[in-house]
């Protein structure tokens, strides 16, 4: 390309040759000779000071075009230092793709394959792609976004959608869709959509279904959870949306319903302007039915949770046939009573909750919650009252 330029840029001095004749002028018969050669010199002159500031000018514009390519060869060269590790069907080695070194990468198209996360400082683009398979994350600071995790029906005790394990900190999964296939094989519980273990995880602008357990045996499989957090610390959820799958039908016993947000043995979880649109019916039993799923359920070991602006529909339904046991899903079960731990739900909505106490909050036994007539009255009510509609 540079030679191109350079030959492009002497063309100006072929024209100035072109014109050359007009500085020597006519010839006229008679005229003296020595005067015809002065004016030749003159124009030799000319010529020659006016082709030694052509190639000055054409030096400084080839310098100047040269430098200006240089620019645009390392800009080029900084962009592509930056782009993504483009992955495809071709990365997939024995059903899996492996991350184990650092750096950004983009899903070029739909893949079937799991992937394997273990380097730190991974950035996983989905590129509103569809991975069909789980994402396993064991290291840190590690982000997945912007596509969908649609894991096919587990043929047995299936992994979670997104598993971030507890040797993972500072994980973070954001405009995430997660949709998890019912199981259908006998005994085969429904597939977690998100589990997290680790530390200082954030759950941002996602949705996502859990699956449903099955159905086909004496004892129907629970309901998945929607988002699962078992002894980890500082995670936050945030504008999510979950729903879960119903409990398997068993001819004795059925499978509950799949929890919206399950945290067990955590501390300091927080859950912030999240809805919980649906949770899974129980299944029904001949001897035993299965509970609906909670919208929220929080066990007596985890430690200051919080709660807070977020709306709880659709709680599942107990199971019916026949027997007894289960109970409806409740808007937050919230089992800690220790003072130092106890947990903050403000300012939270339920509606169409199938359990008579709406909000158990501190294992009391009684509604907590603030009933509300629809549409509203005048009556104030404090803003941070969890509220609900019958």
């Amino acid at each position: 390309m540079k030679r191109f330029l350079k030959f492009f840029s002497l063309f100006p001095l072929f024209l100035c040759f072109t014109s050359i004749h007009s500085f020597v002028g006519s010839v006229v018969a008679g005229q003296p000779l020595w005067g015809i050669t002065k004016r030749i010199g003159e124009t030799v002159d000319i010529i020659e000071s006016k082709v030694c500031a052509l190639e000055t000018d054409l030096s400084i514009t080839g310098e100047i075009l040269c430098s200006k390519i240089e620019d645009i060869e390392s800009t080029v060269d900084a962009i592509t230092a930056c782009g993504p590790t483009v992955l495809t069907s071709g990365d997939v080695v024995a059903g899996v793709i492996t991350l184990s070194t650092a750096g950004n990468y983009c899903l070029s198209e739909d893949v079937t394959a799991n992937v394997t996360i273990s380097a730190n400082c991974v950035t996983l683009d989905l590129n509103q792609r569809c991975l069909t398979g789980i994402i396993t994350v064991s290291s840190d600071d590690v982000e997945i976004k912007n596509g969908n995790v649609t894991p096919a029906a587990p043929p047995s005790d299936p992994l979670p959608a997104i598993t971030i394990t507890s040797t993972s900190d500072r994980a973070r999964v954001s405009d995430v869709l997660v949709i998890c296939a019912d199981s259908v094989a006998e005994f085969v519980a429904g597939r977690i959509a998100i589990m997290v273990q680790g530390n200082d995880t954030q759950i941002l602008n996602t949705t996502v279904k859990s699956g449903a357990g099955e159905g086909v045996g004496a004892t129907g499989s629970n309901g998945a959870i929607g988002i699962a957090l078992t002894f980890a610390d500082n995670a936050v959820i945030s504008n999510c949306i979950v729903s879960t799958g119903d409990g398997g039908t068993g001819t004795t016993t059925g499978g509950n319903g799949g929890v919206g947000i399950n945290v067990t043995s955590s501390t300091e979880t927080e859950v912030t302007d999240t809805t919980i649109l649906f949770t899974g019916n129980g299944g029904n039993g001949g001897t035993t039915t299965g509970s609906g799923g909670d919208a929220v359920f929080i066990s007596s070991l985890s430690v200051d949770t919080v709660i807070r602006n977020c709306t709880m529909r659709n709680t599942g339904a107990a199971g019916t046939g026949g027997g007894s046991g289960g109970r409806g899903g409740r808007a937050i079960e919230d089992d800690v009573t220790t003072v130092v731990n106890l947990s903050m739900s403000y300012s939270n909505f339920a509606h169409n909750i199938a359990n008579a106490i709406k909000f158990n909050l501190q294992a009391t036994g009684v509604e907590q919650g603030v009933a509300l007539a629809n549409p509203p009255t005048a009556t104030v009510v404090n803003s941070f009252a969890n509220v609900f509609v019958s």
